[in-house]
């Protein structure tokens, strides 16, 4: 799937809902957020992407690569781990020209064996870490310099020794727990 130049906002409101809590949700899939979208005040994170590879922005079909993820949160799901893009059961995300703020929760959140590629975007103001990794998950900081500043816990957060992040984290700064944990 190739998502661009949507507005995908307010999902979650009926509480019998089993799955519509997100504004995207990617499954055993392939998809791409060409960008120009604007996914906002989700009541689960903005995207989840699960058992899938994601890339978030790409210049390639002309439209602007960002994609505006924000104030998206676990409204009617409290304990889950909520946010603005959530990767988990091994996907692999590709994150450019992202701007991720604003979010109850984390910012970006890998977790069990999922890895993310990140450079030229975003993460700011999120109730939670910034970036979190948890049980052996990945994240590649590349050029241009990703901006993590603002959030509420950690810039970046390993949870667990399994986790692992590598490459530019200059950008990682302002973040009310610390910038990037031991």
């Amino acid at each position: 799937a190739n998502i661009g130049g949507n507005t995908i906002s307010g999902n979650g409101t009926n509480p019998n809902s089993l799955f519509g809590y997100f504004g995207v949700l990617i499954s055993s899939a392939s998809a791409t957020l060409v960008g120009n979208n604007s996914i906002t005040g989700n009541n689960g994170s903005g995207v989840l992407v699960e058992r899938s590879s994601v890339r978030i922005g790409n210049p390639s079909f002309g439209l602007p690569i960002t994609n505006v993820i924000t104030g998206n949160g676990a409204t009617l799901l409290p304990n889950a781990a909520t946010g603005g893009i959530f990767g988990n059961q091994g996907s692999s995300l590709q994150i450019q020209g992202a701007t991720i703020n604003g979010n109850t929760g984390n910012g970006v959140f890998l977790l069990f064996q999922s890895n993310a590629r990140m450079y030229d975007s975003t993460v700011s103001n999120n109730s939670g870490n910034g970036i979190f990794l948890v049980q052996g998950a990945a994240l590649l900081l590349q050029n241009p310099v990703v901006t993590v500043t603002g959030n509420t816990l950690f810039g970046l957060e390993c949870g667990g020794t399994e986790s692992s992040f590598t490459g530019n984290t200059s950008g990682i700064s302002g973040n009310t727990g610390g910038q990037v944990s031991l």
